[in-house]
């Protein structure tokens, strides 16, 4: 990703999923994406979801969050700057500049929630690796159901 970051010179491409998860409200999603989510990580698609830790940068500013999971068969380490926008955050470099960005934008439907997911990576970032990031958020979302409205209930209130 990073060496896709110097090439394309600014340039970027996006991929954007759009799917309905059912059994899951928007409340819970961004509850999910507030907190609990670095400490209950393993929880969610765990055939790829790896592990997640906070870095605190020096001098304060919010944590960022290093993530790594398998995308497809990609080893991927993801490091993530969140926005004040829920569901929003900024990829970063290893020498956390931005390079791309993440928005989770989930509506209420009558089966839980429709949920459009925009993936802005670097333009030469490799189409394989953007057809498996398609595929993987297709599952992991697909996977809240199983564990987040019993968690939510649980914890959330």
């Amino acid at each position: 990703m990073e060496k896709a970051f110097k090439e394309s010179a600014g340039k970027t491409v996006d991929v954007v999923v759009e799917q309905e998860v059912p059994g899951v409200t928007p409340e819970m999603f961004y509850w999910w994406l507030r907190g609990p989510i670095s400490t209950h990580y393993k929880l969610w698609y765990p055939e790829a979801h790896l592990s997640i830790t906070l870095e605190f940068p020096p001098g304060g500013g919010p944590p960022i969050s290093i993530i790594e999971e398998y995308v497809g068969a990609y080893y991927t380490l993801f490091r993530f700057l969140p926005q004040e926008e829920a569901g929003s955050v900024i990829m970063l470099t290893s020498d956390n500049k931005p390079m791309g960005k993440l928005v989770h934008i989930a509506e209420p439907s009558p089966k839980g929630m429709k949920l459009r997911s925009t993936f802005t990576f670097p333009a030469k970032t490799p189409a394989a690796f953007r057809d498996s990031m398609y595929g993987h958020c297709i599952t992991e979302m697909q996977d809240l159901p199983r564990f987040l409205p019993g968690l939510y209930k649980q914890k959330a209130k």
